[in-house]
């Protein structure tokens, strides 16, 4: 379809508090750099040491790319975060692209990973249809309903390895 998907809103979308660390997630459309004017989910983690002031400790966008068997651009949005008692992070989000049907998506960092870096984004829930001129439903990840408006992310002991999950779905861990 030629009309696009209303996925521009910029506001918080959500926030995790942590260990003194405020984990937020929100849509922005970059000015520059590789995701230049293409809606993009941006992820912040904020400190908040009791005694001092608030500060940016680290952020990131995820650029989904690599969910577009053709190689287009892809846009991200309105993204969940969870943050387990480790420190790992998990985040769903809608994507889209000229060559990509809306779907969920998911993808994830361990604490120990490089600032900035998140993991490769995989399908949570890969898009199967096109919409229809007019068609104004909201499309959001499958996760994030009124009931439940987080992600569930835990550890699990799994043959000798430690893996995340995010609603049963297993996020790869260096």
């Amino acid at each position: 379809s030629s009309e696009g998907i209303h996925a521009d809103d910029d506001r918080v979308l959500q926030a995790v508090w942590r260990d003194n660390k405020l984990w937020v997630v929100n849509t922005i459309k970059p000015i520059a750099g590789s995701d230049a004017d293409q809606v993009t989910a941006h992820w912040y983690q904020i400190a908040a040491d009791p005694q001092s002031s608030l500060s940016l400790a680290d952020q990131g966008d995820i650029h989904g790319e690599e969910l577009d068997p053709l190689g287009g651009a892809v846009h991200t949005y309105f993204p969940a975060i969870a943050v387990n008692e480790d420190g790992d992070v998990g985040i769903v989000f809608a994507a889209s692209g000229q060559n990509l049907y809306p779907g969920a998506y998911y993808t994830g960092r361990n604490a120990s990973d490089a600032m900035g870096a998140m993991q490769p984004a995989r399908a949570l829930r890969a898009g199967a249809a096109r919409r229809e001129p007019g068609d104004r439903r909201r499309c959001e990840p499958v996760c994030r309903t009124r009931r439940d408006p987080g992600v569930r992310l835990s550890r699990h002991q799994e043959q000798g390895g430690t893996v995340s999950r995010v609603q049963g779905r297993r996020l790869p861990v260096r």
